[in-house]
């Protein structure tokens, strides 16, 4: 599985382990230890915290994880693009369409409540190497 180098983007950043702790978790009572959970990777960062990451940093999710895709949001769709390949996760009915040059050929749905990003950035991978 994938994961965020948290350490590595907070030292090439302007902010202090305090300041994106401070923003990460806001209403956690211990802001900085639950930083430190995700740093010693005895925690993950759920979605909405990588999406504040994203923006606190000015680095799209997909640099964030180092991989090749990018993502797009369009109205209720988030669109993963990887060379000719496009995912795109309905996050309404939580639905994804894989295609290939336009072309449908993958369709599933998550059925859990949560995923990490990477385990889903993960399975879009497989889907693709099996296409190829």
């Amino acid at each position: 599985m994938k994961t965020i180098d948290l350490e590595t983007i907070i030292h090439e950043s302007i902010y202090t382990k305090d300041a994106v702790a401070d923003h990460l978790f806001p209403e956690n009572k211990y802001p900085r230890l639950a930083l430190r959970r995700v740093l010693n990777k005895k925690a993950n960062l759920d979605s909405e915290q990588i999406s504040k990451l994203s923006l606190m940093v000015d680095l799209s999710i997909s640099e964030l994880y180092g991989d090749n895709f990018t993502m797009q949001t369009r109205e209720k769709k988030m669109v993963f693009t990887y060379g000719d390949y496009e995912a795109v996760l309905d996050t309404s009915t939580w639905s994804t369409k894989v295609f290939n040059k336009k072309s449908l050929f993958h369709e599933f749905i998550l059925h859990k409540k949560t995923i990490v990003l990477s385990e889903y950035l993960h399975e879009l991978n497989l889907i693709i190497s099996k296409n190829k």
